[in-house]
């Protein structure tokens, strides 16, 4: 294993951060910036790690996606942008054969498809397709807010989480356009607010962390059809917690033994253990974000570190990761970013 580990910090600015991580002390280090964007809240990587795809989540113009290639130092060029028709992403994924990007949009529920060519830029947008509906929130629930989309390994199924509407979508990725699947959604507890998904590599189970009443909820998956059923309904936040509190990320250890999911508010990485028949959660306790309102974090390519990202305070924050608990120590590095919203590991799957 290399003695260092690089990684890429999206933000709401202007720019994207290159970052290097030190295997041995957990230090972190701002290596670049690659500056000139517009608030590129969320990048993915090709699994050669040869290409960076990223969000232009613009609220005031039309959004897009951009792809870039990724240099021998770990540097970004830009090969080309393709708008969104609409209010920007926020979310990305590929499709398992990397021949579509897809994108979620918060702002409109849409969700849209793009061919990546040959040489991995982007083609001109091939589907583009609107949520419908609402859900109890008086506030954060009168319209579709699509917020995550991601296949599942070995299929061309597609989930989509929509905070809007208490739903996660199930779509067939056929010919880079999504086509509902039957059934076309699952149910989530109404005031859940859906944002981000994780699978487990066994394609058994599917982790949905919930933004406004601050849950996970855990799904059985069939893959063969693509129908999921809840299993269970877990809070993120001690029961004595008051004060306002938003959900964001959803991370898997890389021996799949543990969940954590972020708490904006709280300021915290809650840390659930895995039964790994069941699929069940447990919680273990919390990791202190050490900073304000940590909208993402990442589990480095051994497993070893936890990065996360304090959007209020300006600060990335390491931790080392106890394999046997699941919880984490602060290293005692950290590093200054601006509004840093988005933790991307090279060489991480």
């Amino acid at each position: 294993m290399s003695m260092y580990q690089y990684f890429y910090a999206g933000t709401t600015e202007d720019s994207i951060w290159l970052m290097e991580l030190s295997t041995q002390t957990g230090s972190i280090r701002n290596v670049d910036r690659f500056t000139g964007l517009r608030r590129p809240t969320y990048q993915i990587l090709t699994e050669d790690n040869q290409v960076l795809f990223s969000v232009d989540e613009s609220s005031d113009s039309e959004g897009g996606v951009s792809s870039f290639k990724v240099t021998k130092s770990y540097g970004l060029n830009l090969m080309n942008h393709r708008p969104s028709k609409g209010s920007g992403p926020c979310h990305l994924s590929l499709s398992n054969d990397e021949k579509y990007l897809m994108a979620a949009g918060y702002t409109d529920g849409s969700l849209y498809t793009y061919p990546v060519m040959q040489d991995r830029s982007l083609g001109e947008m091939s589907h583009l397709h609107y949520h419908a509906g609402r859900s109890v929130h008086k506030e954060r629930q009168t319209r579709p807010h699509a917020h995550c989309i991601i296949p599942l390994t070995g299929t061309d199924y597609i989930f989509v989480a929509d905070l809007g509407t208490d739903k996660v979508y199930v779509y067939r990725l056929y010919e880079g356009a999504l086509v509902e699947n039957d059934p076309p959604f699952v149910n989530i507890h109404p005031g859940a607010g859906p944002r981000h998904l994780v699978f487990d590599s066994g394609r058994k189970y599917l982790y949905l962390i919930n933004e406004v009443d601050n849950t996970v909820t855990v799904l059985k998956t069939e893959p063969k059809t693509g129908s999921l059923t809840v299993k269970q309904d877990i809070s993120t936040i001690p029961p004595d917690f008051t004060e306002t509190t938003w959900c964001s990320a959803i991370r898997m250890s890389a021996d799949e033994k543990y969940i954590y999911a972020s708490n904006r508010g709280h300021d915290s990485i809650a840390v659930f253990q895995r039964d790994l028949g069941t699929g069940l959660l447990e919680r273990k306790g919390w990791i202190p974000s050490r900073g304000s309102w940590p909208r993402d974090f990442n589990i480095s390519s051994d497993g070893n570190f936890l990065i996360v990202a304090n959007q209020h305070s300006d600060s990335i924050f390491s931790y080392r990761l106890d394999k046997a608990t699941g919880l984490g120590t602060y290293t005692g590095y950290s590093a200054f970013v601006e509004k840093p919203v988005c933790i991307t590991f090279l060489n991480n799957k």
